[in-house]
């Protein structure tokens, strides 16, 4: 004769024991989640989307996710103790830190984040945003977790801030330039970036840089 069949609340309990978001929730109210972070719990699952963070963000810097705009909220006047500790408890909001300091451009934040555990997608994200605002020192932590290769957009974002300062930065980290490097900076009117990479780099120009200068009207380019 075989084991009585499970009673209700053992199917309960077996329901939970197997559930792993489940089990994962109850140890972190164990540990002690503050009651204003309960409503994170909730959360997990949600994915992070990183693109439409990135198209939010160039259409309103204060619209990057409602999530993470709740997270934003919620961040607001916490201490960074406070707020690693949640993500120590809810592991899950890692991401969300994440482009919560990318949209700050908050250093102490990213600092205080372990950036290997982001996906390439979200630091390419971050090395982007920060070459936009031209802050290096965001740069200086983000850019070495950079693994994927150098994009088009990556090479727009870095002159997009038209600073000398982003382009120096990288190109002293092994960033491959290209004649088009050139050919943008004269199209933009970025006559630092141009006498810049004439200076030190050897890529050169294209035949279309001097008519994407003169097409713009900007004439101490044409000159140079």
């Amino acid at each position: 004769m075989g084991p009585p069949p499970p009673t209700s609340q053992v199917r309960i309990l077996m329901q939970v024991l197997s559930n792993f978001d489940l089990v994962t929730e109850i140890v972190a109210f164990q540990r002690g989640v503050p009651v204003d972070m309960h409503p994170f719990v909730a959360l997990r699952g949600t994915p992070v989307d990183v693109a439409a963070f990135g198209e939010d963000f160039e259409n309103d810097r204060r619209r990057f996710s409602a999530l993470t705009y709740c997270l934003d909220t919620w961040c607001v006047h916490r201490l960074l103790t406070v707020i690693m500790y949640l993500v120590t408890l809810l592991p899950f909001l890692h991401d969300m830190v994440v482009l919560l300091a990318i949209q700050r451009q908050d250093i102490t934040l990213v600092a205080a984040i372990d950036l290997a555990r982001c996906a390439a997608a979200l630091i390419r994200v971050g090395v982007q945003t920060a070459c936009k605002m031209g802050n290096i020192p965001m740069l200086t932590l983000i850019y070495p977790a950079h693994k994927l290769p150098w994009s088009v957009s990556d090479q727009e974002a870095m002159l997009q801030s038209q600073s000398v300062e982003v382009v120096a930065f990288l190109s002293g980290h092994g960033v491959p330039f290209t004649p088009q490097t050139m050919d943008w900076a004269a199209s933009h009117n970025c006559l630092s970036i141009v006498q810049w990479l004439h200076n030190y780099r050897t890529e050169g120009y294209t035949t279309k840089t001097m008519d994407l200068a003169a097409g713009g009207g900007h004439l101490e380019m044409v000159q140079f």
